[in-house]
């Protein structure tokens, strides 16, 4: 794991002001069509003297990928609180590692990010990056 300074201090989770576009199209679609998506987010770890920070680089909808970091949901029904099923998903996917969970809420126009500890959702803080 590379070490590099943290833009932020106080964030952990730093996302990509297109990423963040993408994010919103998605809660929108899913908000047009009645529908929900998820699909996994990818990015790379950092170190610094604060511990590990993730940046992340892009959306897929591959549950395959080796590189994932995370995964997202759009859902109305459950909105922005990790339901029993999510915890239950995050840790089949990623087990003890640490990764986050976006949960969007289409219908609020909002999203959360997550990470789990000890089966609990714990929510993480994040920045997001103009220009990027």
């Amino acid at each position: 794991m590379e070490t590099k300074i943290r833009y932020a201090p106080g964030a952990e989770l730093f996302i990509p002001e297109t990423l963040m576009e993408a994010f919103a199209d998605l809660g929108d679609g899913a908000y047009d069509n009645e529908s929900s998506s998820s699909g996994l987010v990818v990015g790379e770890r950092f170190t610094d003297t604060r511990g590990v920070w993730t940046e992340l680089t892009g959306i897929s909808g591959d549950e395959s990928l080796t590189d994932a970091v995370g995964w997202f949901r759009t859902s109305e029904v459950n909105g922005l609180e990790m339901s029993a099923a999510d915890i239950k998903r995050h840790k089949g996917l990623f087990g003890k590692e640490r990764a986050y969970a976006i949960m969007i809420d289409p219908s609020a126009s909002s999203l959360v990010f997550y990470t789990v500890e000890d089966d609990v959702p714990v929510r993480v803080r994040a920045m997001v990056m103009e220009g990027r």
